[in-house]
């Protein structure tokens, strides 16, 4: 299963962009590997870094996607938003059989897991990875 998680749907300019994130089954049964890994928002940007790095060495696969402000003009948030979350999961090492997302469907992309908000830990990682890529503009 792939943790999938957009940021920068509220922007008022850059790229939405979004990540998917495949731990190793046993690390999910051992929570106090991913201690520390919570809402990226209430963390300072050095520490989403260090967060990141760690979620790296951690990580079977990261994947990592954007749609840019032309796209989203365009086409919309909600699209641009899928565009992303799908090149996040297509560039994983192996496709996984399940996506867990918290509102976003993938039609085209393997059983999502939809879930309501508010966002538990399984996302966590997905946008830590995002938003320590030191976009300004990403909110």
């Amino acid at each position: 299963i792939a943790g999938v998680d957009e940021v920068g749907r509220g922007c008022w300019a850059g790229p939405v962009m979004a990540a998917a994130v495949i731990f190793p089954p046993e690390l999910l049964e051992r929570p106090g590997e991913l201690a520390g890994i919570e809402d990226s928002k209430t963390l300072a940007p050095a520490q989403r870094v260090r967060l990141a790095e760690r979620i790296r060495g951690l990580a079977l696969g990261i994947g990592v996607g954007a749609a840019p402000a032309h796209l989203i003009d365009q086409f919309g948030i909600g699209r641009a938003t899928r565009w992303a979350m799908a090149q996040a999961v297509l560039v994983l090492p192996r496709l996984p059989d399940a996506l867990l997302i918290d509102w976003v469907r993938l039609p085209e992309l393997p059983r999502p897991l939809v879930r309501p908000a508010p966002p538990d830990p399984p996302l966590d990682p997905a946008t830590l990875v995002v938003r320590s890529r030191g976009r300004s503009s990403v909110g």
